[in-house]
């Protein structure tokens, strides 16, 4: 299924979905939140899903990825399968033929990657960024489906902002916050490391009265 975690339809996966169920219960559903759900049924506009509790929740075309109609729906997905859903928002309950819940199986994986960012960011490790914009003030580059900022005086190239585009280029992390939808990254940081890095590696291997090139 792609982008969604699934789980098989079976005896067993319905009593490991009720556990999972009376798990996520153990706090109140509210937006911003991952909940797992059984399909329920397969419309034209998106799918209805189970979410417990007497809960029932949409799931629009839009919000399930590879899908664009009812026949790629009914290819990717079956009723009774159970998926992990990002809980967009909640309606006032006053229509009684709409759901209470909206929400996306393409925006699971994406909240997962924020918190991966801020693992990486929290262990300083450099990841592998793309270019693929310019700012007054920096380049903005792709990573993990995202977008981030890297700002010129974090840069460390000879080449002008525009020439950059396209470019991967090595980066750390400075700035997380998902909900503010902020990605700050320094190029700078991780040209030093890998620099050091190579420093100590090659004076590692000269020996007292080795002849070398240097600049």
């Amino acid at each position: 299924m792609g982008m969604t975690t699934l789980l098989e339809t079976s005896e067993e996966m319905r009593q490991s979905f009720a556990d999972l169920l009376e798990k996520s219960f153990e706090t109140a559903l509210k937006p911003g939140t991952i909940v797992v759900g059984e399909i329920l049924k397969l419309e034209k506009d998106g799918m209805v899903v189970d979410i417990g509790g007497k809960s029932e929740g949409f799931v629009p075309m839009k919000e399930i990825p590879g899908c664009y109609g009812a026949d790629d729906l009914r290819t990717n997905y079956q009723i009774g399968q159970v998926i992990e859903l990002f809980l967009l928002n909640q309606h006032d309950g006053q229509d009684e033929t709409r759901p209470h819940y909206t929400l996306s199986i393409r925006r699971v994986n994406m909240w997962k990657n924020w918190d991966r960012l801020m693992e990486l960011r929290d262990s300083r490790e450099i990841v592998e960024t793309t270019v693929s914009g310019t700012t007054k003030g920096g380049v903005i580059v792709n990573i993990f489906g995202f977008k981030g900022f890297i700002p010129a005086s974090q840069l460390r190239v000879a080449k002008t902002l525009h020439d950059l585009i396209g470019d991967v280029l090595p980066a750390k992390i400075l700035e997380v916050d998902k909900y503010k939808n902020k990605l700050i990254l320094s190029h700078r940081e991780a040209v030093f490391e890998q620099k050091a890095k190579m420093r100590a590696e090659t004076i590692g291997k000269l020996n007292e009265g080795d002849i070398v090139e240097g600049e």
